[in-house]
Protein backbone atom coordinates (compact mmCIF):
# COMPACT_ATOMS: atom_id res chain seq x y z
CA UNK A 1 0.00 0.00 0.00
CA UNK A 2 1.41 3.33 -0.95
CA UNK A 3 -0.11 6.48 0.17
CA UNK A 4 0.62 9.91 -1.78
CA UNK A 5 0.89 13.37 0.30
CA UNK A 6 0.16 16.59 -1.20
CA UNK A 7 2.92 19.07 0.02
CA UNK A 8 5.68 19.08 1.82
CA UNK A 9 5.57 21.63 4.54
CA UNK A 10 6.25 21.46 7.99
CA UNK A 11 3.53 19.25 9.18
CA UNK A 12 4.18 16.42 6.22
CA UNK A 13 7.27 16.24 8.04
CA UNK A 14 5.18 15.07 10.82
CA UNK A 15 3.13 12.59 8.52
CA UNK A 16 6.01 11.32 6.83
CA UNK A 17 7.39 10.17 10.05
CA UNK A 18 4.62 8.41 11.32
CA UNK A 19 3.89 6.27 7.98
CA UNK A 20 8.08 5.08 7.53
CA UNK A 21 7.39 3.92 11.48
CA UNK A 22 4.95 1.63 10.11
CA UNK A 23 6.21 0.79 6.92
CA UNK A 24 3.97 2.10 5.12
CA UNK A 25 5.63 3.65 1.50
CA UNK A 26 4.84 7.12 0.74
CA UNK A 27 5.11 9.42 -2.37
CA UNK A 28 5.20 13.61 -1.88
CA UNK A 29 3.75 15.61 -4.75
CA UNK A 30 5.68 17.98 -4.63
CA UNK A 31 7.07 21.62 -6.34
CA UNK A 32 10.69 20.65 -5.83
CA UNK A 33 12.05 18.61 -4.05
CA UNK A 34 13.10 18.83 -0.22
CA UNK A 35 16.60 16.99 1.22
CA UNK A 36 14.93 15.97 4.33
CA UNK A 37 12.72 13.71 2.85
CA UNK A 38 15.66 12.06 0.54
CA UNK A 39 14.70 8.92 2.90
CA UNK A 40 13.82 4.92 2.34
CA UNK A 41 10.75 4.24 1.16
CA UNK A 42 9.74 7.79 0.52
CA UNK A 43 9.83 8.98 -3.23
CA UNK A 44 9.80 12.93 -4.46
CA UNK A 45 7.69 13.35 -8.04
CA UNK A 46 7.48 16.83 -8.72
CA UNK A 47 4.04 17.89 -10.11
CA UNK A 48 1.93 20.90 -11.94
CA UNK A 49 -0.66 22.00 -9.37
CA UNK A 50 -2.11 23.36 -12.56
CA UNK A 51 -2.40 20.25 -14.44
CA UNK A 52 -4.66 17.08 -13.56
CA UNK A 53 -2.45 15.22 -15.65
CA UNK A 54 0.45 15.91 -14.37
CA UNK A 55 -1.07 15.23 -11.00
CA UNK A 56 -2.90 11.99 -12.13
CA UNK A 57 0.43 10.73 -13.04
CA UNK A 58 2.10 10.93 -9.89
CA UNK A 59 -0.85 9.49 -7.94
CA UNK A 60 -0.96 6.14 -10.17
CA UNK A 61 0.18 3.36 -7.94
CA UNK A 62 -1.41 5.37 -4.44
CA UNK A 63 -4.05 3.86 -2.66
CA UNK A 64 -5.03 7.28 -0.93
CA UNK A 65 -4.37 10.57 -1.13
CA UNK A 66 -3.73 13.03 1.82
CA UNK A 67 -3.53 17.28 1.28
CA UNK A 68 -1.24 18.85 3.66
CA UNK A 69 -1.52 22.18 1.57
CA UNK A 70 -2.11 24.69 4.41
CA UNK A 71 -2.80 27.44 1.69
CA UNK A 72 -5.30 30.55 3.04
CA UNK A 73 -5.66 31.61 -0.31
CA UNK A 74 -8.04 30.98 -3.15
CA UNK A 75 -5.21 28.44 -4.23
CA UNK A 76 -6.28 26.20 -1.86
CA UNK A 77 -9.46 25.61 -4.08
CA UNK A 78 -7.50 25.79 -7.31
CA UNK A 79 -5.16 22.95 -6.17
CA UNK A 80 -7.49 20.75 -4.22
CA UNK A 81 -10.65 20.63 -6.49
CA UNK A 82 -7.49 19.64 -9.39
CA UNK A 83 -6.48 16.98 -6.66
CA UNK A 84 -9.95 15.72 -6.64
CA UNK A 85 -10.14 15.70 -10.56
CA UNK A 86 -6.65 13.86 -10.35
CA UNK A 87 -8.11 10.87 -7.92
CA UNK A 88 -10.70 9.94 -10.32
CA UNK A 89 -8.45 9.80 -13.26
CA UNK A 90 -5.95 8.35 -11.76
CA UNK A 91 -7.19 3.60 -11.94
CA UNK A 92 -5.69 3.43 -7.73
CA UNK A 93 -6.16 6.59 -5.44
CA UNK A 94 -9.90 6.06 -4.32
CA UNK A 95 -9.63 7.73 -0.87
CA UNK A 96 -9.10 11.66 -0.34
CA UNK A 97 -8.05 14.01 3.00
CA UNK A 98 -8.06 17.35 2.21
CA UNK A 99 -6.33 19.74 4.11
CA UNK A 100 -8.68 21.42 6.71
CA UNK A 101 -7.55 20.49 10.34
CA UNK A 102 -8.89 23.12 12.20
CA UNK A 103 -12.62 23.62 13.78
CA UNK A 104 -15.49 21.83 14.14
CA UNK A 105 -16.43 22.68 10.73
CA UNK A 106 -19.76 20.79 10.52
CA UNK A 107 -21.06 23.34 13.11
CA UNK A 108 -19.44 26.20 11.86
CA UNK A 109 -18.34 25.67 8.19
CA UNK A 110 -17.81 29.41 8.17
CA UNK A 111 -15.00 29.21 10.72
CA UNK A 112 -12.62 30.57 10.26
CA UNK A 113 -14.28 33.06 8.17
CA UNK A 114 -11.36 33.89 5.93
CA UNK A 115 -11.31 30.23 4.72
CA UNK A 116 -14.83 29.77 4.11
CA UNK A 117 -14.55 30.79 0.27
CA UNK A 118 -11.54 29.06 -0.69
CA UNK A 119 -12.50 25.45 1.09
CA UNK A 120 -16.32 25.11 0.81
CA UNK A 121 -15.98 24.85 -2.51
CA UNK A 122 -13.73 21.40 -1.89
CA UNK A 123 -16.36 20.20 0.50
CA UNK A 124 -18.98 20.30 -1.83
CA UNK A 125 -17.20 18.80 -4.98
CA UNK A 126 -16.32 15.97 -2.76
CA UNK A 127 -19.96 15.23 -1.12
CA UNK A 128 -21.46 15.72 -5.24
CA UNK A 129 -19.15 12.48 -5.97
CA UNK A 130 -19.48 9.11 -5.16
CA UNK A 131 -16.16 7.46 -6.45
CA UNK A 132 -13.70 8.69 -4.11
CA UNK A 133 -13.99 8.03 -0.28
CA UNK A 134 -13.47 11.33 1.68
CA UNK A 135 -13.30 12.88 5.30
CA UNK A 136 -13.11 16.07 6.75
CA UNK A 137 -10.94 16.54 9.80
CA UNK A 138 -11.57 18.72 12.73
CA UNK A 139 -8.63 18.79 15.39
CA UNK A 140 -9.08 22.15 17.11
CA UNK A 141 -5.74 23.62 18.04
CA UNK A 142 -2.65 22.32 17.37
CA UNK A 143 -1.19 22.42 21.04
CA UNK A 144 2.86 22.16 19.78
CA UNK A 145 2.68 25.93 20.45
CA UNK A 146 3.23 25.38 23.80
CA UNK A 147 6.67 24.02 22.66
CA UNK A 148 9.89 25.99 22.23
CA UNK A 149 10.48 26.00 18.27
CA UNK A 150 13.68 23.70 18.85
CA UNK A 151 11.00 21.34 19.71
CA UNK A 152 8.63 21.44 16.34
CA UNK A 153 8.62 21.55 12.85
CA UNK A 154 5.70 23.86 12.65
CA UNK A 155 6.80 27.17 12.74
CA UNK A 156 5.42 30.02 15.08
CA UNK A 157 1.61 32.01 13.75
CA UNK A 158 1.79 35.18 15.93
CA UNK A 159 1.53 35.51 19.24
CA UNK A 160 -1.90 33.77 19.39
CA UNK A 161 -2.42 32.06 21.88
CA UNK A 162 1.10 31.21 23.15
CA UNK A 163 4.24 32.39 21.59
CA UNK A 164 7.08 31.46 23.35
CA UNK A 165 9.86 32.95 21.38
CA UNK A 166 8.53 36.21 22.58
CA UNK A 167 7.38 35.13 25.71
CA UNK A 168 3.84 36.59 25.10
CA UNK A 169 0.58 35.05 25.03
CA UNK A 170 -2.73 36.57 23.76
CA UNK A 171 -6.30 34.58 25.01
CA UNK A 172 -10.13 35.11 23.63
CA UNK A 173 -12.43 36.67 26.44
CA UNK A 174 -11.37 34.74 29.35
CA UNK A 175 -9.63 31.81 28.35
CA UNK A 176 -12.33 30.11 30.26
CA UNK A 177 -13.91 28.53 27.43
CA UNK A 178 -13.69 25.59 26.21
CA UNK A 179 -11.48 24.05 23.52
CA UNK A 180 -9.86 20.48 21.94
CA UNK A 181 -6.18 20.95 21.07
CA UNK A 182 -3.89 17.84 19.79
CA UNK A 183 -0.09 17.86 18.73
CA UNK A 184 1.05 17.46 14.82
CA UNK A 185 2.52 14.85 15.74
CA UNK A 186 -1.24 12.69 17.41
CA UNK A 187 -2.78 14.41 14.30
CA UNK A 188 -0.46 12.90 11.65
CA UNK A 189 -1.30 9.16 13.66
CA UNK A 190 -4.73 9.39 13.13
CA UNK A 191 -3.76 10.11 9.40
CA UNK A 192 -1.80 7.08 9.44
CA UNK A 193 -4.99 5.20 11.20
CA UNK A 194 -7.34 6.22 8.42
CA UNK A 195 -5.85 4.63 6.22
CA UNK A 196 -5.86 1.56 7.14
CA UNK A 197 -9.38 1.67 7.73
CA UNK A 198 -12.08 -0.57 5.99
CA UNK A 199 -12.85 1.16 2.34
CA UNK A 200 -16.43 2.39 2.98
CA UNK A 201 -15.79 3.01 6.67
CA UNK A 202 -14.61 6.52 6.65
CA UNK A 203 -17.58 9.18 7.91
CA UNK A 204 -17.65 12.91 6.60
CA UNK A 205 -16.15 14.01 9.54
CA UNK A 206 -13.92 12.82 11.53
CA UNK A 207 -12.74 14.25 15.36
CA UNK A 208 -9.58 13.84 16.75
CA UNK A 209 -8.98 15.20 19.76
CA UNK A 210 -5.49 14.79 22.85
CA UNK A 211 -7.36 16.93 25.59
CA UNK A 212 -10.49 18.76 25.97
CA UNK A 213 -8.99 22.27 27.96
CA UNK A 214 -9.12 25.78 28.38
CA UNK A 215 -6.60 28.23 26.72
CA UNK A 216 -6.85 29.96 30.84
CA UNK A 217 -5.19 25.40 32.21
CA UNK A 218 -2.89 25.61 29.04
CA UNK A 219 -1.58 29.38 30.09
CA UNK A 220 -0.93 27.97 33.56
CA UNK A 221 0.80 24.74 32.44
CA UNK A 222 3.37 26.81 29.99
CA UNK A 223 3.71 29.55 32.95
CA UNK A 224 5.13 26.75 35.32
CA UNK A 225 7.33 24.65 32.94
CA UNK A 226 9.23 27.75 31.59
CA UNK A 227 8.85 29.48 34.94
CA UNK A 228 12.08 31.46 34.21
CA UNK A 229 10.41 33.00 31.56
CA UNK A 230 8.46 36.56 32.41
CA UNK A 231 5.29 36.05 30.01
CA UNK A 232 3.30 39.29 28.71
CA UNK A 233 -0.48 37.90 29.01
CA UNK A 234 -2.91 39.79 26.86
CA UNK A 235 -6.92 38.93 27.31
CA UNK A 236 -8.73 40.15 24.16
CA UNK A 237 -12.73 40.63 23.86
CA UNK A 238 -14.62 39.89 21.04
CA UNK A 239 -15.52 42.92 19.97
CA UNK A 240 -11.55 43.32 19.87
CA UNK A 241 -11.26 40.72 17.83
CA UNK A 242 -14.17 41.73 15.35
CA UNK A 243 -12.21 45.32 15.33
CA UNK A 244 -9.01 43.49 14.77
CA UNK A 245 -10.42 41.35 11.46
CA UNK A 246 -11.86 44.98 10.14
CA UNK A 247 -8.94 47.17 10.24
CA UNK A 248 -5.76 44.12 9.57
CA UNK A 249 -3.65 45.70 7.48
CA UNK A 250 -2.10 41.79 6.69
CA UNK A 251 -3.32 38.86 5.97
CA UNK A 252 -1.03 37.49 9.22
CA UNK A 253 -2.91 40.04 11.48
CA UNK A 254 -6.75 38.84 9.72
CA UNK A 255 -6.15 35.45 10.14
CA UNK A 256 -4.76 35.44 13.61
CA UNK A 257 -7.87 37.60 14.91
CA UNK A 258 -9.92 34.90 13.34
CA UNK A 259 -8.61 32.35 14.81
CA UNK A 260 -9.73 33.56 17.89
CA UNK A 261 -12.87 34.67 16.95
CA UNK A 262 -13.02 30.46 16.51
CA UNK A 263 -12.44 29.74 20.07
CA UNK A 264 -15.21 31.88 21.32
CA UNK A 265 -17.68 29.96 18.61
CA UNK A 266 -16.37 26.46 19.92
CA UNK A 267 -18.93 26.31 22.12
CA UNK A 268 -17.40 23.92 24.02
CA UNK A 269 -15.22 22.38 21.18
CA UNK A 270 -16.27 18.60 20.32
CA UNK A 271 -18.93 16.47 21.07
CA UNK A 272 -17.22 14.45 23.16
CA UNK A 273 -19.18 11.09 22.95
CA UNK A 274 -18.75 11.58 19.24
CA UNK A 275 -14.76 11.93 19.76
CA UNK A 276 -14.92 8.69 21.68
CA UNK A 277 -16.80 6.82 19.44
CA UNK A 278 -14.79 7.56 16.47
CA UNK A 279 -12.05 6.67 18.33
CA UNK A 280 -13.20 3.23 19.27
CA UNK A 281 -13.82 2.82 15.58
CA UNK A 282 -10.60 4.48 13.77
CA UNK A 283 -7.79 4.84 16.69
CA UNK A 284 -7.86 2.14 18.75
CA UNK A 285 -4.58 2.06 20.40
CA UNK A 286 -3.17 5.13 19.69
CA UNK A 287 -2.71 7.02 22.46
CA UNK A 288 -3.65 11.02 22.35
CA UNK A 289 -1.22 12.91 24.09
CA UNK A 290 -2.54 15.47 26.79
CA UNK A 291 -0.86 18.88 26.98
CA UNK A 292 0.86 18.42 29.93
CA UNK A 293 2.64 14.98 28.86
CA UNK A 294 3.56 16.93 25.45
CA UNK A 295 5.32 19.47 27.88
CA UNK A 296 6.57 16.34 30.32
CA UNK A 297 8.35 14.50 26.98
CA UNK A 298 11.17 17.35 26.74
CA UNK A 299 12.34 15.99 30.76
CA UNK A 300 14.06 13.05 29.08
CA UNK A 301 15.04 14.85 25.98
CA UNK A 302 15.38 18.50 25.73
CA UNK A 303 16.14 18.62 22.04
CA UNK A 304 13.25 15.92 20.87
CA UNK A 305 11.08 16.67 18.19
CA UNK A 306 7.92 16.08 19.96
Amino acid sequence: MTVAIAGSGDLARYLVEEFRRLDVPVVILCRTKKNHFDLPGVAQKVVDYGSVDSLAHALEGSVALISMILDYTMAFKDAHLKLIAACHRSSTCRRFIPAEYGPDIADYPDQPGFQYASHEPVRDALREQEEVEWTLICCGWLADYVLPVRNRYIKDIGDAPFNLSNQRIVIPRTGKEKVDVISARDLCKALVALTKAPAGSWEPYTYVSGEKTTLRRMAEQVKTRYASMKFDTHFISLNQLVNAVREAKTPEERIEAEFGIVTLSSNGGFDSDVVDSQRRKFFKGIHFRSVQELLDTLDNDPEIIV
